[in-house]
């Protein structure tokens, strides 16, 4: 009975008090909102950006192909495999029925039951093959115009394709887009994205049937799978693998058993060691193996462990904040109406309340309000996560390059058990750690003090003191007084505004630090090529006819507006070691003394670590902008052009530090950068003795290169950006003395030759010829790569932006917090201050005169919230710091300074503005009734 007592007590103080209760409630509610972003919508975020990695390229995890059936059972015995699918390549056969005189083939496969879903392969018509009798047909085919329907039958005879040359006029036959090249008499198989091309005069196509056979009936049309070539000689058809055919001895698993097979597994991540490559590799034992990287970088165990490190970091440092500042706003509360509190539970004291009677009063009050807000907070959070991933699904899409099936995508709110679990555990610790302190202080106070309401003790003389009065006036007098007298609610206030300040600078310096690591993981280079104006780009690994061949056709092509070509020679050469400045070499010296955790004089480092000869590197321009930056430079540009008379422009500035320059096995005494300004004595005019390497006579060749001029990376920023790790000499040169360098470097994957690169601007639409480059990247050992440009700038433009915008949030709720906390603070220092006030106006004080002793409280409020704010900012960030050079490495992160003025300034601001606004709401008469 006595318990109910205290709890309909307590009830009715709630109701007396709504203001006070719904700004706690408000706050609870808020700190539950950012707890089930930090774990849900983490969550949420990573599993829709895997399901959209899914819809790219399969569910898949890893494949691998043309392994035995040894091969296989290994790798499904392994303790992280949680399911495997197995396909095989049938091969090709005629196709009679085909409309497409230019594709008059099928290409069959074999799937497991498991492998139409993780190849996302999707029916528009009948049914999925059930056994190896029966097949799904690609819907290109029906859309061609194929004679063909659900229910019809196809016999096929299989065989294998290839290609001779016939024409005895032409030196070679060069399929760029394929890495093939024909020389007389020369036969070589093709791929099954191969285009038909019939009979011509210089080459034959030719069928080698295998003996195998099969007849099919259509069951299905499936959607033209991703990986079938619109320009292929042949359709894709799809059987089952195994089922019927492994006991009629058809063309399923018991006549294919024999035969290598393609095995893809789907792991348990949950399982999954970090050197699970190695053990997959062995198992392969040279056979081809392809990861699904997207998938298996956006799930819950990325294989970027660095990055997994930072993001449970940065979730750890959040939590606490949110934490810290609910802590705050909840304590606050009990804090503030602890007077009024106090007097209520000591009358129920003296008619026989208990200590714990009185702190389960607190307690009940807290239970109350979480109770409302904790499904309150979960709803609005899940809620402002399901539109958060509406906003951010394009640019989610654009991360794994399938915007389109992105924001078809449907979003869906991951709500596991484990992450409910702890939003409402960490809700319910943050609340009642709160109330503890109130509760525990509470309970020991007598009731005899409850009623009286003294329960500190307070000094009954303050002195007057003539030197702030003539500073500031009586005003200021009364203001000190009054702060040094109040401890209890100016301190909550300052607290309040501190805190709303560490916020701010923690988070702006958070920013910062997400920024700098993505550009250290995504975006760090030697050299970045500005490319601005370009869509593709085609790598080769040399100057090779092949190469002359595809860049021709290319060119040619309707659908290419431009082009440009560069080339880039990392170590391609060397040179004496005097062309490096004593600059560069007293720097090196000093990362030396670094590595061996002594000082090495000047002596001893010559002696011992100098070589004779030193790494340059070389990259040939485009002739237009080698023009126009030598024009900048004052130079003669058709110096040079001169292939037979080599000469390069010399870039200036370089970079080393102990992360680019590596000592053995050896770890740095500190981390340190060096940032050169002349990386080499040359003058204009004087001549670089580059010796390149030639593997045909193999021996080392010297190639004079005259220095035209020297150039620095500011003349060079509309054309190129050196990044961190130029610790070396450039040399710029034209195309001509690229290929010549070439060569004699040579221009293979093997060999330190120059790597053109063609750079390529698309009339605004993405025909065949993208269709036939992206293919290049497939042909096992090829010798190009082609690439959308701006992928790696999109990345990180977009996580970068997503960063931005769930810190933005972070700051806007848990500034809503800090503001509900400083606002109460400040309610409850007023409400107090109330009698002093109709004192002071009994005795004449204007309203004037109050406000500014109220700015003169205020501002000796702001300095102690700043030196507070500064002194645990600084903590933070020494903690932050300390942790991400931990797992990064050397990051140069500096103080957030303008942050830090920006949020005082808001903070100041703030204070003033509801102070002034608190005590609008009371005038001299209200005060003085009250």
């Amino acid at each position: 009975m006595r318990q109910n007592i205290v709890f309909y007590v307590t009830r009715q103080h709630m109701k007396q008090n709504k203001g006070r209760t719904f700004v706690t409630f408000i706050g609870i509610v808020f700190m539950v909102i950012l707890m089930t972003g930090v774990f849900i919508g983490k969550e949420t975020g990573i599993g829709y950006l895997e399901e959209i990695a899914a819809l790219k390229d399969g569910k898949w995890h890893v494949s691998m192909y043309d392994v035995t059936e040894e091969m296989c059972e290994e790798a499904e015995a392994l303790p992280y495999v949680r399911e495997t699918g197995r396909s095989q390549a049938l091969g090709v056969t005629g196709f009679a029925q085909s409309a497409n005189k230019e594709r008059p083939y099928l290409n069959i496969k074999a799937y497991s039951p498991v492998c139409f879903d993780w190849m996302n392969i999707h029916l528009t018509e009948g049914r999925l093959p059930e056994n190896g009798e029966e097949l799904v047909l690609s819907k290109s085919a029906v859309d061609d115009g194929a004679k063909v329907q659900v229910g019809d039958w196809i016999d096929a005879r299989f065989f294998k394709r290839s290609v001779t040359k016939i024409d005895e006029g032409a030196k070679e036959i060069i399929f760029p887009f394929f890495g093939i090249t024909l020389k007389d008499g020369e036969t070589k198989a093709v791929p099954e994205s191969f285009p038909y091309y019939g009979e011509n005069d210089s080459f034959r196509e030719n069928i080698e049937y295998t003996g195998k056979t099969g007849r099919y009936q259509i069951v299905g049309v499936i959607e033209t799978p991703s990986y079938e070539d619109p320009g292929a000689a042949g359709y894709t058809a799809i059987t089952g693998l195994g089922g019927q055919a492994e006991t009629t001895g058809g063309t399923g698993l018991t006549e294919q058993s024999e035969e290598r097979s393609n095995l893809n597994l789907l792991f348990d991540l949950e399982l999954l060691p970090p050197d699970y490559g190695i053990e997959i590799y062995d198992i392969a034992d040279g056979c081809e193996v392809d990861y699904n990287d997207y998938v298996l970088g956006f799930s819950a165990n990325s294989s970027e462990s660095s990055l997994n490190m930072v993001i449970r970091y940065l979730t750890v440092i959040f939590v606490v904040l949110i934490m810290g500042a609910s802590v705050l706003l909840i304590y606050n509360v009990f804090n503030l109406s602890f007077q009024e509190r106090s007097r209520y539970l000591g009358m129920l004291c003296s008619v026989g309340a208990t200590g714990r009677q009185k702190r389960s009063s607190i307690y009940y009050e807290s239970f109350c309000l979480l109770i409302f807000a904790l499904p309150t907070g979960i709803l609005a959070g899940i809620g402002i996560i399901k539109l958060a991933m509406l906003v951010f699904r394009p640019m989610l899409g654009m991360m794994v390059g399938i915007q389109e099936a992105a924001e078809l995508s449907p979003v869906s709110v991951r709500i596991s058990g484990e992450n409910m679990a702890a939003v409402i555990l960490v809700s319910v610790f943050t609340v009642m750690i709160s109330a503890w302190l109130p509760a525990r202080k509470i309970g020991k106070i007598g009731p005899i003090e409850c009623i009286r309401g003294n329960t500190e003790k307070k000094s009954r003389q303050y002195a007057m003191r003539s030197s702030v009065i003539r500073a500031f006036g009586a005003e200021g007098m009364l203001a000190r007084n009054m702060l040094t007298r109040q401890k209890r609610r100016p301190r909550a206030a300052a607290v309040s505004a501190a805190v709303f300040m560490v916020i701010l600078i923690v988070t702006v310096y958070g920013t910062s630090t997400i920024h700098e690591i993505l550009d250290v993981k995504i975006n760090r280079s030697v050299l970045d090529i500005q490319t601005d104006d370009y869509d593709y780009a085609l790598y080769s690994y040399g100057y090779s006819a092949e190469y002359e061949a595809l860049k021709e056709e290319i060119a040619n092509s309707p659908d290419v507006v431009s082009t440009a070509e560069w080339g880039e020679g990392m170590f391609t050469g060397q040179v004496p070691s005097d062309t490096y400045s004593a600059e560069y070499w007293e720097a090196l010296r000093e990362i030396f003394s670094l590595y061996y955790h002594r000082d090495i004089t000047e002596e001893e480092f010559r002696k011992e670590h100098l070589q004779d000869k030193s790494v340059v590197n070389i990259l040939a321009v485009d002739d237009k902008s080698l023009q126009e930056i030598a024009e900048r430079a004052g130079i003669s540009a058709e110096r040079l052009m001169d292939a037979e008379r080599p000469a390069a422009l010399m870039v200036k500035e370089g970079v080393i530090s102990t992360d680019t320059y590596r000592v053995s096995e050896m770890e740095p005494k500190r981390y340190r950068i060096f940032h050169i300004e002349n990386m080499s004595d040359l003058e204009p005019g004087d001549e670089v003795a580059l010796e390149l390497y030639d593997s045909d006579r193999e021996e080392n060749v010297t190639v004079p290169i005259e220095n035209a001029g020297i150039v620095s990376e500011e003349m060079l920023t509309d054309y190129m950006i050196f990044g961190n790790d130029n610790q070396y000499v450039w040399l710029l040169v034209s195309t001509g003395v690229a290929k010549e360098i070439d060569g004699i470097a040579g221009g293979r994957k093997e060999s330190a030759g120059i790597s053109p690169t063609l750079y390529m601007k698309m009339d605004g639409k993405d025909g065949e010829l993208i269709d036939k480059l992206e293919r290049l990247n497939d042909i096992e050992d090829s010798d190009y790569i082609f690439a959308k440009l701006g992928s790696q700038e999109n990345l990180m433009n977009t996580l970068v932006q997503i960063a931005d915008v769930l810190l933005g949030c972070f700051v806007v709720l848990t500034s809503v917090i800090c503001l509900l906390n400083l606002f109460n603070s400040i309610r409850g220092w007023r409400d107090e201050s109330r009698q002093e006030w109709a004192v002071l106006y009994s005795v004449g004080m204007t309203k004037g005169q109050l406000r500014k002793m109220l700015l003169y409280e205020c501002l000796g409020i702001f300095l102690r919230a700043v030196l507070w704010a500064g002194i645990c900012s600084g903590l933070l960030y020494t903690l932050i710091q300390a942790g991400v050079t931990k797992i990064f490495g050397n990051l140069r992160l500096p103080f957030p300074i303008a942050g830090a003025a920006f949020s005082v300034v808001l903070a100041g601001g703030v204070l003033a503005v509801f102070t002034l606004l608190v005590h609008g709401w009371k005038s001299g008469i209200d005060s003085m009734q009250n």
